[in-house]
């Protein structure tokens, strides 16, 4: 009875205070002191649950190794945000602004329990059920509004709170041994809210790429007035990262070995080698070179030899990496036109400082150790394949002019680090082998001959028949034939192109009208979708 009572009372209360403003008839029936008091005292129960709020946010991001934007502090360089030392300082304010967080809140609490005595003491028992209830309500709706603006800032920082996954869609188990459901949820909940690893640069790492950015822009700025503005603020860098090394599989190849490679982008001279490309380019190429596969077997094909010959496939074991950096450096200078340096208003010395600055200096980072590769061109430098190219188009030519004309090749071409050549006798390939291995102690030749009249080289099988050199493509052992599927939801071009290339590939490489059509059914029957691939391989 007395319940139904307070709730009668309760509705006609609200009636009355719904006719009027809340702080009108506040201030009418109790006064304006009382009406300040209302106002202090929803203002202090807002202050007080608002800490609390922020707590969570800034526990959330110490707890993903996240800092939030508003304890980030500028420094003079900005590489030194990637630091750890820096990191630990912004940490360091990360844990004092949660500690004045819980202080604040405190304060704000034993103030906030003083007021409520206040107004209780004041109002009637109905006006301070009804004002207790609508300042909760109103200190609810702001309490909303702080978790919209905290989720979204988690978001802005990759954390996504209100996210959820099916955890039997994200965890795929290759092992043998049955997960639990207790394991499924802690697996889910990492693949849910963890973040990629940041790369993390020492102090020492950073002292170290300071150092370097700063002796490449002492060199640049000698040479600014003769390269230009333009050029020279495409090869000045602030803010480098090291070179990341990886290993990509070469799955051809027994026990399937790692090929290191560097990536350079991002490093302090990675824009200076791109620019050095160019003007190094007239010396990586020779009367022996080619282009690609297309021009190898056009070349080929068209070959009329009056004898019978011996095909052989000769390869540069770790080419890259053998080559002696010095003795390619000289070479490149020496052979250099000062007339085509001119053009790129450079001199011979500066042409030379610029090579060593950026050849010489490879750094990378490995397991937060920072190296430098003393010798050999780093396979991913923009200068890589220059330097090998120019280091065998200068000695080529003299070690086949230097060659024993017993055993001399009839022909000879070379892609990089594969080289085709014809023997008038199967003999002389092992002495032209000895041979080229004994010209240079760091480049050691290896040696595949023909099997059949046949013998593969780069992405095409050469085949001698009747006196006459054929070609066709050559797969791998390893080709598995998966291609792009027509049906999936990648833009149209890509298909069509990819189909196209292929195409130009078969026709380009293919010896014969058969062989051709051949492999263009071949083309129609292994594609992911075969009938929609049959109509636009016939239409191309």
């Amino acid at each position: 009875m007395f319940t139904t009572v307070l709730g009668y009372l309760f509705i006609l209360t609200i009636r009355r205070l719904s006719g009027k403003p809340i702080t009108t008839y506040f201030k009418s029936k109790y006064g304006k002191t009382a009406l300040d008091t209302f106002r202090r005292t929803e203002k202090l129960s807002y202050r007080s649950k608002k800490p609390q709020k922020d707590i969570k946010f800034l526990n959330l991001g110490k707890y993903y190794d996240v800092i939030p934007k508003f304890l980030n502090f500028r420094v003079h360089n900005p590489v030194f945000e990637s630091t750890q030392i820096y990191r630990s300082w912004c940490f360091v304010l990360l844990d004092r602004e949660i500690s004045n967080q819980k202080k604040k809140e405190t304060v704000i609490t034993d103030k906030l329990n003083k007021d409520y005595l206040n107004p209780k003491s004041i109002l009637s028992p109905m006006d301070y059920i009804c004002i207790t209830r609508l300042i909760n309500n109103n200190v609810h709706k702001k309490m909303v509004k702080v978790d919209n603006i905290h989720s979204n800032k988690l978001l802005k920082l990759g954390i996504d709170v209100m996210k959820k996954v099916d955890k039997n869609k994200v965890i795929f188990n290759f092992s043998d041994k049955n997960l639990s459901e207790e394991q499924k949820d802690i697996l889910s909940h990492g693949l849910d809210y963890c973040l990629p690893p940041t790369k993390k640069t020492t102090t020492k790492i950073s002292t170290h790429l300071l150092y370097l950015e700063d002796k490449l822009k002492r060199l640049l700025r000698a040479i600014k007035p003769s390269i230009g503005e333009s050029t020279y603020n495409f090869l000045s860098t602030s803010g480098s990262q090291p070179g990341m090394l990886y290993g990509l599989p070469k799955v051809h190849k027994p026990n399937i070995p790692l090929r290191p490679i560097i990536s350079s982008i991002g490093t302090f001279n990675y824009n200076t080698a791109k620019f050095l490309v160019p003007i190094i380019s007239p010396l990586t190429t020779n009367q022996y070179t080619i282009e690609n596969s297309t021009a190898f077997a056009s070349e080929i094909t068209s070959l009329d030899l009056e004898q019978p010959n011996t095909m052989a496939s000769f390869d540069v074991e770790s080419l890259f990496t053998n080559v002696p950096l010095l003795e390619t450096t000289e070479i490149i200078v020496d052979n250099i036109q000062t007339t085509h340096l001119n053009k790129f208003g450079l001199t011979k010395d500066s042409f030379k400082k610029l090579l060593n600055i950026t050849a010489h200096h490879s750094v990378f980072s490995y397991n937060d150790d920072l190296y430098t590769q003393t010798d050999g061109v780093a396979m991913g430098s923009p200068l890589g394949p220059s330097y090998t190219n120019a280091f065998l188009c200068h000695h080529e030519i003299n070690w086949l002019k230097q060659c024993p004309p017993e055993f001399r090749p009839v022909y000879y071409r070379r892609y990089i680090d594969d080289t085709f050549v014809l023997f008038k006798h199967p003999s002389h390939v092992n002495l032209f082998l000895n041979y080229l291995n004994s010209k240079h102690q760091s480049i050691k030749f290896t040696c595949e001959t023909q099997l059949n009249n046949q013998l593969p080289f780069l992405d095409t099988y050469v085949t001698i028949d009747n006196g006459r050199f054929h070609t066709s493509i050559y797969r791998k052992p390893t080709f598995t034939g998966l291609g792009l599927h027509f049906l999936s939801n990648i833009p149209y071009i890509y298909k069509i192109n990819s189909i196209r290339t292929l195409i130009t590939i078969i026709c380009a490489i293919g010896w014969s009208e058969c062989i051709t059509l051949h492999q263009l059914r071949g083309l129609q029957n292994d594609a992911p979708s075969p009938g929609s691939v049959s109509v636009k391989v016939k239409r191309l």
